[in-house]
């Protein structure tokens, strides 16, 4: 039995990892409108965090809405002025370079399940090809390799 590492479970059905988008911006959006954690001033992190988890777990379609419904709650509940899905024309840029971010991020994550699963997989297959050889490699020996360079000649 080959030991895997536990964050690299089976990618879930497409439906979950949109879910999984889903939850995870709004628990990001829940945690930094907390009163007791004054994230005003940074709520971008905890949505990265959400479009890198998204991503991760669901891949790249799941990171984009990941990414879609953070700058979406970052430019309502955290751009002037707040309430209003029309930011202020001083505020685009801060919301252009989030927006970029996050694609970025989740991105990466998505690419790098893809490649860790690519390889997981080729590792698999090299080991059933091992094991389903029927030629056992042997070592030769020196004597025997010799004679039979002799004969060829």
């Amino acid at each position: 039995m080959s030991r895997s590492n536990p964050l690299l479970w089976p990618k879930p059905p497409a439906i979950w990892g949109y879910g999984i988008a889903v939850l995870w911006v709004g628990a990001a959006l829940v945690i930094s409108r907390l009163p007791a954690i004054h994230l005003q001033d940074a709520p971008v992190s905890l949505f990265l965090c959400a479009v890198l988890l998204s991503a991760w777990i669901g891949g790249i379609g799941p990171g984009f809405l990941a990414t879609a419904l953070s700058a979406l709650a970052f430019n309502y509940y955290f751009l002037p002025p707040i309430h209003s899905l029309g930011p202020k024309p001083d505020e685009i840029p801060r919301l252009v370079i989030f927006t970029v971010s996050a694609l970025f991020v989740g991105s990466l994550s998505a690419a790098e399940r893809s490649a860790i699963e690519s390889f997981r997989r080729a590792r698999d297959d090299l080991k059933k090809q091992f094991k389903s050889s029927r030629t056992p490699t042997r070592p030769c020996k020196r004597k025997a390799m010799s004679v039979s360079v002799r004969k060829r000649r």
